[in-house]
């Protein structure tokens, strides 16, 4: 009984994330289409100014230090770590457009 609530618990967390939001954005610069995906899709666990809400390695803020667009996109489509997988949510296209866009999040030269 325990584990049954214990697992209904984790996949209503897991299922929250992955799901859109009605929730307004902070001003996120980008291509169109691909901050529309993102605000559809991810924004519900990378917050409005990728920031992340659960944790640190939710944060893009510069994902493109460490991860390619390539490496980003499979992240989308298979998941890792606590990400599930965004198949069936994002398409391929679409997820190569948020990608795309996020592989340039760097950290700015000081």
């Amino acid at each position: 009984m325990l584990l049954s609530s214990f697992l209904l618990l984790i996949t209503i967390s897991l299922t929250a994330c992955g799901g859109g939001t009605q929730q307004q954005s902070a001003q996120l610069e980008g291509p169109a289409d691909a901050v529309e995906v993102y605000k559809n899709s991810c924004l519900a666990c990378h917050a409005a100014d990728l920031s992340g809400k659960m944790g640190p390695e939710t944060n893009l803020t510069t994902i493109g230090d460490r991860l390619t667009k390539e490496q980003i996109v499979t992240i989308i489509k298979e998941g890792k770590g606590r990400m599930p997988t965004q198949s069936g949510r994002v398409s391929d296209e679409d997820a190569e457009k948020v990608a795309a866009w996020l592989a340039t999040k760097k950290e700015q030269a000081k």
